[in-house]
């Protein structure tokens, strides 16, 4: 089995957005070799993942932008320290925009796989299916 190969402890896993595109291409491998109930699993369980990591992901901005604003008059941002904070910005949001794109892809791919081997999946996916464009 393909995911036997990914050990949980490697470094991959400490970047999410390096996980979510590895996940993609397990689905892919396992969609080109025709093995739909697996890829559907791993687009599944990956999908899961970026849910819980947009809840965490808003749940910590909410905290950031609470901390923030209740020391805003104490912070100076001034040369060095601002540019850190653009990077830091624009760094955020290109994260954002990849990690929007794999799911989107993601979503396609298994919508495809459902089409191709119909079988039940998590609610939470099908309720996003069904909003998404992709049905």
């Amino acid at each position: 089995m393909l995911l036997n190969l990914i050990i949980f402890q490697t470094m991959y896993c400490n970047v999410p957005a390096c996980q979510i595109t590895t996940y993609y291409y397990v689905g892919f491998a396992y969609v080109m070799m025709r093995r739909y109930a697996d890829a559907i699993r791993t687009y599944q369980n990956s999908l899961l993942y970026v849910q819980r990591m947009r809840q965490m992901f808003q749940a910590k901005s909410y905290q950031n932008d609470q901390v923030i604003e209740s020391t805003q008059p104490e912070i100076f941002w001034l040369g060095y320290f601002t540019s850190i904070g653009l990077f830091a910005n624009f760094y955020s949001d290109f994260f954002i925009l990849q990690v929007n794109k794999q799911t989107e892809q993601m979503y396609t791919m298994l919508a495809v796989c459902l089409v191709l081997h119909p079988q039940s999946i998590d609610e939470s996916i099908t309720n996003q299916l069904a909003v998404s464009s992709v049905i």
